[in-house]
């Protein structure tokens, strides 16, 4: 194990989930988890349906219609759009307030043994009281949308990295904000191994007043939720526990019995759907929603919401007493919505989001090429800079606009549609991707993938035209006849009055952009042929941008009955259970995302694996570290040794010839070996060669 690398230690130290964990029973010859679905109790389990019912009463207190439960079908056939954003098929909705607590059970095919009904789900409607909802949703609102230092996550976009779920605005944008305690791939443990001081609450910037805030809030939230958490799902809660004394520095709350360590705050953030694998085993997530002012209210559907959807489920045709009837009764009051198929707007990005790492490596082109730039004294004044994405702040770096005409922010239309409403509801997202520029000789056109910037200067008419296709090594700009290029396309321009001939000197290409090209070859052409630099480019007029209408119905998840797409609808205060790491989950998109007053904020409290290290398990971290460096040591010394070796060998080989060797170099070091000789045309001597002069003490040579 000391010879192989931390990665690999980690993956095989990672338990793997085997058919021996699985437990044995007479029901089936094998359980298969791909056809049934994953096998978790940590929720509960029954033999039936109405023990799982008896069950739930126990631990709530509570008999008879304040007890709902929910039969979903494990079908293995993710429900999505056709861009691969999550959608909704059912949405199961609070029936009444007489209703207090909802749980969804998945029946195994095929088992009549203790655990052949299993609890996935369990939502509670009343999870916090109404007043701590109220004050937890103005208060994290404030902070968040002025301090907040949003989080990068992966299940932000689409497989493709294409889609906008989270809306093009920046500063109004879906986001998620990670408190407290996670996992790190770096440290196999917790992310402040290193931190002797590690900033639990962090936001942008130094706030310590708001950080103390928002600390204060979500402790007192965590604490709240703990005794809840060990009503509802007692045996989750204790293996969470389990390691609270020893990991006590990962844990949140204030009194004894502390199962989480950390919390994400997602504001009117559409999470595709995913699985928390960084979760620990056997445990779950419990996330509080919180709720605008317009969705509060029992059997109310508001024009906005969020649901939570589980895509490999889908409802069952029967209550939980196997009745039909019962199923349309609760379609008929609505406390189950069945969707169907219809036409909608969706919004897309122009081209793929890049990915962090792709980002940080551009900057670190472009940086290299600005100390470049300014080491050749090329740098000049550039006109503003016009890109095909909008100038965005740090968190918002991994969502980009469409082309847009111009460095203004670009608006898209928004549907009006209300959300989820019988048969006409609009769940995705609406808005349109940009539609390529048609080049103009009057106005300034943006094409989607590097097309041409045709200008016209304002008070002066443009001298020729620009075409597509013949690429071009050299140009020389004129005072009223500029070629802007963009990458990867080149253009040929043909003016009407032809341009000198081209000079030799042509600027090294670099990552900084459209205009500080064009910058340095103006600055160069005007050193080499000794002509006057440019005059600042005159603004721009831009032709406002269409945008293409993309519409989608989803159709083919409504055709197949087993695709999946079972929704609930959390209410403002309302705790939800599930196990995270086992079941796939999405949220739904946000109709219009505006964090500055969200349609939701859900707090997702969670406990990831291998944290139960004191002193977030900088101990650890720092014997980990010596040993390493003990080992490096050993490495070298073993090296050393063997190349001391090899040489003694080759020594004793070869001495004889080292010995000619050192007796040419001493012979050829002698100064009269190496002296130039100087012909003397005036004199006769009767040697057959040319006279030498020799300077310098060199008896000691002889």
């Amino acid at each position: 194990m000391s010879y192989l690398d931390t990665p690999t230690k980690n993956l095989i130290n990672t338990p793997s989930k085997k058919l021996a964990d699985l437990p044995s029973c007479q029901c089936v010859d094998q359980i298969i988890e791909k056809e049934e679905g994953p096998y978790y109790t940590h929720l509960g389990a029954g033999p039936s349906v109405a023990a799982v019912r008896e069950m739930m009463e126990n631990r709530y207190g509570a008999k008879g219609n304040a007890i709902r439960v929910e039969v979903v079908v494990y079908t293995g056939k993710e429900g999505r759009s056709s861009q691969g954003c999550p959608i909704a098929k059912w949405v199961i909705r609070r029936g009444s307030e007489e209703e207090k607590l909802l749980c969804l059970v998945r029946q195994r095919p095929g088992h009549s043994c203790d655990s052949a009904v299993l609890v996935i789900l369990i939502l509670a409607w009343e999870g916090i009281p109404r007043p701590v909802a109220d004050h937890l949703y103005r208060e994290l609102t404030d902070t968040l949308f002025k301090y907040g230092s949003p989080t990068s996550r992966r299940c932000a976009l689409n497989e493709d990295r294409t889609c906008a779920c989270q809306g093009l605005d920046p500063d109004t944008c879906g986001a998620s904000f990670s408190f407290g305690c996670s996992w790190s791939m770096y440290f196999n443990g917790c992310k402040f191994a290193r931190s002797k001081v590690p900033r639990k609450f962090r936001l942008h910037g130094d706030f310590p007043e708001q950080e103390e805030k928002i600390e204060r809030n979500l402790q007192s939230l965590a604490t709240d939720l703990a005794p809840l958490y060990k009503k509802l799902a007692p045996q989750a809660f204790q293996n969470q526990v389990e390691q609270e004394v020893a990991g006590s520095d990962c844990r949140l709350g204030r009194k004894e019995g502390r199962p989480f360590s950390g919390v994400t705050a997602c504001v009117d953030f559409c999470a595709h759907a995913h699985k928390d694998t960084s979760n620990m085993n056997n445990g779950s997530t419990v996330v509080c929603t919180l709720t605008k002012e317009d969705n509060r209210a029992v059997r109310n559907i508001p024009e906005d919401e969020q649901l939570h959807v589980l895509p490999l489920y889908k409802v069952s045709d029967t209550d939980e007493f196997g009745m039909v009837e019962g199923q349309w009764a609760k379609i008929q009051s609505g406390a189950l919505q069945v969707l169907s198929a219809f036409p909608r707007e969706v919004r897309l990005l122009a081209e793929p989001v890049k990915s962090a790492r792709k980002i940080r490596q551009e900057a670190r082109l472009k940086a290299q090429a600005e100390r470049m730039e300014k080491k050749l004294g090329m740098s000049s004044p550039s006109p503003a800079k016009v890109k095909t994405e909008i100038a965005s702040k740090d968190y918002y770096s991994a969502y980009r606009l469409p082309a847009g005409p111009s460095p203004e922010k670009a608006t898209p239309e928004m549907s009006q549609t209300s959300a989820y409403s019988q048969g006409t509801s609009s769940y995705s997202t609406s808005g349109v991707p940009p539609q390529r520029g048609v080049i103009s000789s009057n106005h300034l056109q943006f094409g989607q993938n590097g097309s041409v910037l045709n200008c016209r200067i304002m008070g002066d008419p443009m001298n020729g035209h620009c075409e597509l296709g013949t690429p071009v090594e050299h140009l020389i700009p004129t005072q009223n006849d500029y070629l802007f290029k963009t990458e990867p396309n080149k253009v040929h321009c043909s003016p009407l009055d032809r341009p000198p001939p081209p000079s030799s000197f042509s600027p090294r290409p670099t990552s900084e952009g459209l205009f500080s090209r064009l910058n340095g070859l103006h600055g160069a052409v005007g050193e080499v042929r000794g002509l006057p630099p440019p005059q600042p480019t005159p603004p721009v007029e831009a032709e406002p941008l269409k945008q293409e209408e993309v519409w989608s119905d989803s159709e083919h998840n409504f055709l197949d009955s087993d695709i999946g797409g079972v929704a609930v609808a959390p209410s403002h205060g309302s705790i939800l259970i599930e196990c995270a790491r086992r079941e796939l989950h999405a949220t739904t998109p946000i109709l219009r995302p505006n964090r500055s007053h969200p349609t939701r904020i859900s707090l997702v409290f969670y406990q990831h694996k291998s944290l139960n290290e004191p002193g977030h398990g900088m101990a650890m971290w720092d014997a980990k570290m010596a040993k390493r460096e003990r080992d490096r040591e050993e490495e070298a010394e073993r090296s050393r040794m063997e190349a001391g070796l090899s040489k003694d060998g080759k020594d004793g080989k070869e001495g004889g010839e080292d010995d000619a060797c050192e007796a040419a170099r001493r012979i050829m070091n002698v100064p009269t070996r190496q002296a130039w000789t100087l012909p003397r045309d005036g004199v006769i001597t009767v040697s057959p060669y040319a006279l030498t002069q020799v300077t310098g003490p060199y008896n000691r040579w002889t």
